[in-house]
């Protein structure tokens, strides 16, 4: 086959699929400078809202809550972890945007920490009145949601853990804000 026979279509196609290459170039280099002006540049209210203050309630529940949990009989309940209690330590502080997050250690009870699940990290912390929530993801992907009263600095709630598609554990917890 002679190659020489369509030099000239050769030489357009070649220009058609460099100007298509560069044209992508370009729509690409655009699309991340818009994209890089915007997160450096955020609108006034945005950034009013992302940096208010924590409220009063929200700044009572930031330290450290020192107690335990004890796991339910139930049918929400691994089998071998009826009545399982441990000692937990959840210590709230203030993150970005005024969000409250922390960390979480679990120690033995009567039982191990499940999964052998002895740290962890406080993802969402939310105060509603006298009420406390808070999620709580462990290393190994299971996830605890603990609810509880504040009634001036003594808590008792609920905590319930997840993992899986389901429900393996929950029961009663109790805290006392210690510093």
């Amino acid at each position: 086959m002679n190659l020489n026979r369509f030099p000239a279509n050769n030489f357009f196609a070649a220009a058609i699929i460099g100007a298509v290459i560069a044209t992508a170039l370009a729509g690409c280099a655009s699309r991340a400078s818009e994209g890089a002006g915007s997160a450096s540049a955020r609108p006034p209210a945005a950034t009013a809202a992302n940096d208010a203050p924590l409220t009063q309630a929200q700044r009572g529940i930031l330290g450290v809550w020192e107690g335990t949990t004890l796991a339910s009989c139930g049918v929400m309940t691994i089998r071998g972890r009826c009545n399982a209690e441990q000692i937990v330590s959840i210590t709230l502080v203030q993150g970005a945007n005024s969000k409250i997050g922390g960390f979480y250690t679990c120690a033995y009870g009567n039982l191990n920490c499940y999964n052998m699940n002895t740290t962890g990290k406080v993802v969402n912390a939310k105060v509603n009145g006298p009420q406390i929530s808070m999620i709580v993801m462990m290393p190994d992907g299971t996830s605890c949601r603990f609810n509880g009263r504040n009634d001036s600095g003594d808590l008792i709630g609920g905590y319930s853990c997840s993992g899986g598609g389901g429900s393996f554990e929950q029961g009663i917890w109790r805290a006392r804000h210690s510093y």
